[in-house]
């Protein structure tokens, strides 16, 4: 008996790495290529911007009713509706013969894209331990990392082979295809796995005992308020707003515009200097997870926060360098980012409260598909307005601004003196 929980955590850690791999290789085929779509309708930034922003529309309008369905029906449930959404818009965004059916796609995207990336934090977070939380963060930031180092590459050759635009993206549909038969077929509900005492999915969620029901919903409640109220939620926020800004603004439209329009690469260039960015992400995200779980969140994000902005800095300052440096400084952006990204999901991991962890996540997504939605807008209308020079700057100073947010907000208990699920008091 003792081993079946064992069992079920290595079955949902394989299906949760394996999935991650599998949507962020068609993410990285199709992403880097909407704001190319989008400029064949309407040559501007800030309309390939509004392209971008209209998945953080559709993000941000269904977070929160994910999640709280996700503690009510099961995470995995709610999951696999996301991905069957968005595995239909995907191959629809390929299909768009005109600037607003583009929108109107990405938007719909932008629900499913939601809907799993709630589900995927809460189901790791449901899954880890104090004592490795930063290693499976960095394990699924590596699959994230691998697949979208594979996917421009894949994308841009596919396209170029076929001179098919619409290519990469249908990549990006087979791909959600995949990852729905992997939690469909391999993956099973985590609440019963997590250290959680009473997940929702047992006696509560069946309808025994009405008031110790609602005791333990008040104690949830009561939990999720303290939780986002937190100065250490703030922070996680803060840390996603900028590699957001950075994501969302920079990598996934001015990048791909500035190489093939300013620069006149070719398809396949411009997908190696996102895989670029990719890799970098790939080389850090375990040695950042190891980091953040030995030494602590500041011990990484610190690090990562200065170099990714030393970096940008320099892209900005040097738009118009060849390709070889263009691809290494990129490099270095998603070494930077990466840490950053592991180090945040890791406190997040420890911010969440075990009962509430759908509608924990949902918030903190949501705070993200704000930046979604309103950074390549400002982003695009900042480079229509100045040159593509000042958006690397803006960021930059953003993501440089974590290093004296996390000595103000990070509190960690001392590793050894914590039990496994055990989370720290809200910063």
């Amino acid at each position: 008996m003792a081993a079946t929980p064992r069992r079920s955590r290595t079955r949902a850690l394989i299906a949760l790495n394996l999935a991650s791999f599998e949507w962020s290789v068609g993410l990285g085929a199709a992403t880097p290529f909407i704001p190319i779509l989008s400029h064949t309708f309407r040559q501007s930034f800030a309309a390939a911007g509004f392209v971008t922003a209209a998945g953080g529309m559709g993000r941000l309008f269904i977070s929160y009713f994910a999640g709280h369905l996700m503690d009510k029906f099961g995470k995995r449930r709610v999951a696999l509706v996301g991905i069957f959404i968005r595995m239909i818009f995907s191959f629809m965004e390929g299909l768009s013969r005109s600037y607003p059916q583009l929108v109107i796609y990405r938007l719909m995207s932008g629900v499913g894209t939601a809907i799993w990336g709630i589900g995927l934090s809460a189901m790791t977070a449901d899954i880890a331990k104090r004592t490795d939380r930063g290693i499976l963060s960095g394990l699924r930031s590596t699959m994230m990392g691998l697949g979208q180092a594979i996917g421009p590459i894949l994308g841009g050759v596919s396209w170029q082979a076929t001179g098919n635009i619409k290519v990469p993206f249908f990549i990006n549909g087979f791909s959600k295809l995949a990852v729905l038969i992997t939690i469909l077929f391999v993956m099973r509900e985590t609440g019963d796995i997590s250290d959680d005492p009473s997940p929702a999915t047992g006696e509560e969620a069946r309808g025994g005992g009405g008031g110790a029901r609602a005791a333990q919903g008040g104690r949830r409640r009561s939990e999720l308020v303290g939780a986002v109220a937190s100065i250490g939620f703030l922070f996680v926020i803060f840390a996603l707003f900028g590699i957001s800004m950075f994501r969302e603004g920079i990598e996934n439209m001015i990048m791909p515009i500035y190489a093939m329009v300013e620069l006149g690469l070719s398809e396949s260039q411009t997908g190696a200097i996102i895989s670029a960015i990719s890799f970098g992400t790939l080389v850090s995200s375990l040695p950042a997870g190891y980091v953040t779980d030995r030494w602590g969140v500041r011990t990484a994000i610190i690090p990562g926060a200065i170099v990714a902005a030393t970096a940008l800095f320099l892209l900005g300052r040097y738009t118009g360098i060849g390709l070889p440096l263009f691809m290494a400084l990129g490099a270095v952006v998603g070494v930077g980012t990466g840490i950053i990204q592991v180090a945040s999901q890791a406190y997040a991991i420890d911010l969440s409260p075990p009962g509430a962890r759908g509608r924990f996540f949902a918030v903190n997504q949501g705070a993200r598909h704000v930046t979604t939605l309103f950074g390549p807008l400002s982003i695009g209308a900042l480079a229509d307005a100045t040159n593509v020079s000042y958006p690397f700057f803006l960021v930059a100073a953003l993501i440089l601004l974590i290093v004296p947010a996390s000595l103000v907000a990070v509190r960690e208990k001392p590793r050894e003196r914590q039990t496994a699920g055990e989370s720290p008091p809200p910063g």
